[in-house]
């Protein structure tokens, strides 16, 4: 059972009725930016994340209390 042209069509409709055609480009958008951002778009990769580690001393001094 898949979705017809006039499944397609009637589902613009009442998707363009609910929202207006001056938000319907900014919900694509955002919609676009979403599937590429899951899809994994390589050319905006954040930087990795670089963790030192701190020498901790097991024991306790008397300026720690």
């Amino acid at each position: 059972m898949g979705l017809s042209f006039s499944h397609l069509a009637l589902v613009a409709a009442v998707v363009l009725l609910l929202f207006g055609s001056s938000l319907l480009p900014r919900i694509m958008g955002d919609l676009g930016r979403a599937v590429r951002s899951l899809k994994g778009e390589p050319r905006r990769r954040p930087a990795p994340i670089v963790l030192t580690a701190e020498r901790v001393s097991p024991h306790r001094t008397r300026s720690d209390r």
